[in-house]
This record gives C-alpha cells, structure tokens and sequence, in this order.
C-alpha cells in the first residue's frame, strides 16, 4: 500500500515540512533543481530533479527510495505549462491507484495560449488521465 507524498517544489523547506505535518503517516519527498537545498530528516527526503528535462525526471523516479509509488503527487516547481505537463507525463505511472494529482499555478490562459497542442487536444488529455486514474 502507498504511503507517501511527493511534491515537486521550487521551495522546499516549508511546504515540506508542512507536507509532513499535514500527512503525519506518510513518507514525504519533494524534488527541487537546486541541489544546494536538498535535505533528509525523519520520514522527509528530497531529492534533485529538472522538470524540463525528461530524463531528469525519470532519474528521479529511478531512486530506490521512490518504488512503490506516490498516493499524492503536488507539482509546485517550475511554473510552465512545458514543464508541468513534462513532469506530468514522466509522473503519472509513479501514481498509486486512487491517488492524486496536484499541478499548482496554471491558469486558464496557459491551455489558451500553449502551443504543445490545440486545447481540444489538451482537454482529451486531460479527460484520457481522468479516466485512468479512476480506473
């Protein structure tokens, strides 16, 4: 069964430590670019992660301490649609059935104005992910 939060943080003191209150029977990891603020102390670790690079992410997914899956995933990091939906591709099939999946700061003018897709696209997408996750 999993027991683990995972946040993907541009940040990562407070919302970690918040993260660890918030669920106290969870494993809590985050991820940030900046390897200088990298920690572990009692069930949090964090590890490094670039969410514009895809194999970055799957790198981190590959860490030992990372099997078995997340039952939520927040992602707070880079704030572009490029990389959310990076991180979101590289991320899913780490998602425990029933979890749940945060992407933080996008609006509604991110879908408008991306060019990875034509919104009909991005909300087939997004429908398509839906279904999975409550299958």
């Amino acid at each position: 069964m999993c027991r683990r939060t995972w946040e993907s943080l541009g940040c990562l003191v407070r919302p970690i430590a918040d993260g660890a209150k918030l669920f106290p029977n969870a494993a809590v990891c985050g991820a940030d670019v900046d390897r200088r603020i990298l920690f572990r102390e009692d069930r949090i670790k964090t590890f490094y992660c670039d969410q514009s690079d895809r194999s970055s992410i799957r790198e981190l997914w590959s860490q030992p301490d990372l099997q078995g899956g997340a039952d939520i995933i927040i992602e707070d990091g880079l704030h572009t649609f490029e990389a959310n939906v990076s991180f979101l591709e590289e991320s899913l099939d780490h998602l425990c059935p029933g979890g749940i999946y945060v992407t933080e700061d996008i609006t509604g003018d991110c879908v408008e104005d991306c060019t990875i897709g034509s919104k009909s696209s991005i909300q087939s997408d997004i429908r398509s992910m839906n279904s999975r996750l409550s299958s």
